[in-house]
């Protein structure tokens, strides 16, 4: 009888445990399904084939979309998906997205970050315009293009870095961007935009890349904070009123040895009478005799030799500053913006790196400054 008696009663604790374990496991396979599934499926609507992110419904104010297996799968976020969306802070872009549409986070107006993944391609027209609180954006490396008034009146940018891969700046494309103090090109960028960084009046000087060559209607109007814009070697035409209004400029420096052609009134209620420009020695006497450059020659008004060949070329990376493109001899020094000077040395073989800290410096090559971003 003890014996049956046992025999039951293991056979209960085995029935008992079997039962657990599947208890377990129906739990876990629930747990993980919540865990996979991030959002709610009312929050958003997906295309039938789940790679097109169509419109974001939740009224969620931080959004991770590598936090949801469904949101995680997506490779582009439609037209118009979180339009006039005043509920999201912030958002990580899904990893595997490539393209952001046109109007994608249009009046958003309480975002104010938004990390972009390694892989992202293009942002379409408008794609962040009056984003008004938007401060936080790296543009990824793998960026190719950007649509027409693509970070219109996002009035609290203060730094962008253009990706190396971008050729273009559109049209519009920084408009309004009230606070943006700091601007770095790629070394591929041809062309700049009619109005592409009108009205960004924080902008103190501006450098652009020797693969530059032309730059469109009002693109710096009214940025009444520089004082110093230098221009590459192959610039060949200026749009009309693109550098007017510059109330504060007093240096302007042209490395092409042809005067650029000029549109309309390109200077205009910018007191080229007191400004400085600097241009090759050997072409002074051009600069002299053509329309409007010879504006600039007034008594109070000097004209200099820059050097010889190509403007220097600055780059940098994380956490790395590349200077190509000199002069030996030339004299280089790197200054914080509160004036400490972390660097200097002169160029012995034209080109010449430097280890930094992520961080805002200031970039003296013979007397020449620049500021730039490490990331």
């Amino acid at each position: 009888m003890e014996k049956f008696t046992y025999f039951l009663e293991q056979k209960r604790i085995r029935r008992f445990n079997l039962r657990r374990c599947a208890f377990a496991a129906i739990f876990l396979c629930a747990a993980s399904s919540v865990f996979a599934q991030g959002y709610p499926e009312t929050s958003y609507k997906l295309s039938d084939d789940k790679t097109v992110l169509e419109s974001w419904k939740g009224d969620e104010t931080d959004i991770d979309m590598n936090s949801d297996a469904n949101l995680k799968g997506v490779n582009e976020i439609a037209d118009y998906a979180f339009d006039g969306n005043t509920n999201v802070k912030s958002i990580v872009i899904g990893e595997n997205v490539k393209t952001i549409g046109a109007g994608a986070f249009l009046d958003c107006t309480s975002l104010e970050k938004v990390v972009m993944p390694d892989g992202l391609e293009t942002i379409g027209r408008a794609g962040f315009s009056s984003c008004t609180e938007l401060k936080n954006v790296v543009l990824p490396t793998s960026l190719k293009s950007m649509g027409n008034s693509v970070f219109y009146n996002c009035a609290a940018i203060d730094k962008i870095i253009i990706p190396a891969e971008v050729t273009s700046v559109p049209d519009g494309a920084f408009n309004s961007c009230y606070s943006l103090s700091s601007v770095t090109f790629g070394d591929k960028v041809e062309t700049i935009g009619e109005e592409a960084f009108k009205l960004c009046s924080s902008l103190t000087e501006i450098s652009f890349p020797v693969s530059l060559k032309e730059i469109g209607t009002n693109a710096f109007a009214c940025c009444s904070g520089l004082l110093s814009v230098s221009l590459g070697s192959r610039v060949s035409h200026i749009g009309t009123e693109c550098f007017s209004g510059l109330s504060g400029l007093q240096q302007f420096s042209v490395y092409a040895v042809e005067p650029p052609s000029l549109g309309s009134y390109v200077f205009n209620l910018t007191p080229v009478d007191k400004c400085k420009l600097l241009v090759p020695e050997e072409s002074i006497d051009k600069y002299k005799e053509a329309e409007q450059w010879k504006d600039f020659m007034t008594t109070t008004t000097s004209i200099a030799s820059v050097s010889e060949g190509q403007m220097p070329l600055i780059r940098v990376s994380p956490g790395m500053l590349n200077i190509d493109n000199m002069n030996d001899g030339s004299a280089v020094s790197v200054y914080t913006l509160a004036g400490q000077k972390v660097y200097s040395a002169a160029s012995d073989s034209g080109s010449m790196s430097v280890a930094l800290q992520s961080g805002m410096y200031v970039v003296c090559i013979n007397d020449v400054a620049s500021k730039v971003l490490i990331p």
